[in-house]
């Protein structure tokens, strides 16, 4: 496998943590960087998947508020398949940190984006105080074997990490790479 290791961006493999950079200072007091909890050593954190209905969504923050008796550092929230679920990725990771007063991680995805999406959400991310990101590739879409990003869109995670320390520098972006 191909690791690249990047200037402000931390990067995991499918084995975990490789390497981080320092972050610059964050500009929201109130709302910890991820990077700087995993300077710290250890974290706990949980991986939400939204859920698919809005008649789930009393359930899905009835499992968070038991979450939080376990007292995470941090939780992230995914996207589906695709990006299926990414306007409700971004309700719920800035949901979860408003009312829980608990960092979040927002999933970003290569596939399905572009450098327009991608600033648009950056901009109502750093409105409603969510500064921690996971870049990832994403699944290539299963009928596409020879998929292609979009024009004006990201090839590998790392692309995006860039766009995102370039667009946001006191972000913190995580880098998830199968694919670097």
């Amino acid at each position: 496998m191909d690791i690249r290791i990047l200037k402000d961006c931390h990067l995991f493999d499918r084995n975990g943590f490789i390497e981080m950079k320092e972050m610059g200072e964050q500009t929201m007091d109130n709302i910890r960087s991820i990077s700087k909890m995993l300077e710290e050593g250890q974290t706990l954190s949980f991986e939400l998947f939204p859920p698919k209905s809005r008649d789930d969504l009393p359930a899905f923050f009835e499992v968070v508020s038991g979450l939080m008796k376990m007292k995470p550092d941090f939780i992230s929230v995914t996207y589906g398949a695709g990006g299926g679920s990414r306007d409700k990725t971004m309700d719920l990771t800035m949901s979860i940190q408003d009312w829980f007063n608990v960092p979040t991680l927002h999933h970003l995805t290569c596939v399905g984006t572009d450098r327009p999406f991608v600033k648009k959400t950056l901009t109502r991310m750093k409105m409603n105080g969510v500064i921690n990101v996971l870049a990832l590739r994403g699944d290539k879409p299963e009928n596409e074997p020879e998929w292609e990003p979009q024009k004006n869109g990201f090839l590998h995670a790392y692309e995006l990490c860039n766009y995102i320390k370039k667009e946001e520098p006191d972000f913190t972006c995580l880098l998830y790479t199968s694919d670097a």
